[in-house]
């Protein structure tokens, strides 16, 4: 994945991710920020919708931010988000020390 770039990660189980990639911290792992947890798409599986921009798609999506930069291992799969993460849309502020 590319620092700066944002995408929607499948983690396996319905565990879905959207973030904005910082950098690679390791050979698989890499640490994200603005990231949401997709918790309910509310129109099955629609990842290609989310992931090119549908507002409707996103708009209908419930989400759960993350305030904190997280940290995934690529384990199944990776697209590219087009524009703004849910996040981001929300103006979170991500939290470091």
């Amino acid at each position: 994945m590319t620092p700066g770039k944002a995408y929607l990660m499948h983690q396996g189980d319905w565990h879905t991710f959207v973030g904005r990639c910082v950098e690679q911290t390791g050979p698989f792992t890499y640490l994200f920020h603005h990231v949401s947890q997709i918790m309910d798409t509310r129109n099955g599986a629609n990842w290609n919708d989310l992931q090119a921009g549908n507002k409707a798609a996103r708009k209908a999506a419930e989400y759960r931010h993350e305030s904190t930069p997280q940290e995934f291992p690529l384990t199944i799969r990776a697209g590219l988000w087009i524009g703004k993460t849910p996040a981001e849309e929300a103006g979170l502020e991500i939290v470091e020390e």
